[in-house]
């Protein structure tokens, strides 16, 4: 396979990968919190209540449990992350292509390109790396938006 036929690949996973990380990071903005951990919930968590109970852990200094579906965990950023790769890839790629003699079809193809790499570091840089269920939202919204910009830089790219 030539690059050309890696950058077209790659393009496609790209597609796919925003297509699952906006499911996952909706899902994950979407999931209700998680039920209150006390005595009376069932007998295997009775067992495993602190002595003292959660009163007394909470009066040690730990900080509470946030809510699941608060904030952009720790697995959303590392998706994020790997969208950034794959879209650094291609522009790395469809610059070597460049540099050997092919171009785009049309040269708005760049402008995509550019858009694909800068969407995700732009809105974390402007909300100053906001982490709470409102950014998770809108990363899931910025995931979808990223598919349709793979989609248009490959229909412009032939």
């Amino acid at each position: 396979m030539d690059l050309t036929g890696i950058h077209g690949a790659l393009s496609f996973s790209f597609m796919l990968y925003m297509i699952l990380a906006a499911g996952w990071i909706l899902a994950a903005a979407v999931r209700p919190g998680g039920r209150p951990s006390t005595p009376e919930s069932s007998p295997t968590e009775a067992m495993l209540q602190p002595p003292g109970g959660p009163a007394e852990v909470a009066d040690r200094g730990s900080p509470p449990a946030a809510p699941r579906g608060s904030h952009v965990s720790s697995s959303t950023w590392g998706i994020l992350v790997i969208g950034e790769l794959l879209a650094l890839a291609q522009v790395v790629i469809g610059l070597v292509l460049s540099f050997g003699g092919a171009s785009p079809g049309r040269s708005v193809h760049w402008l995509y390109g550019a858009t694909a790499v800068l969407t995700l570091p732009g809105y974390y840089a402007i909300s100053r790396g906001r982490d709470d269920r409102t950014a998770s939202f809108i990363y899931a919204g910025l995931c979808a938006f990223l598919v349709f910009i793979g989609y248009r830089a490959g229909v412009t790219g032939i």
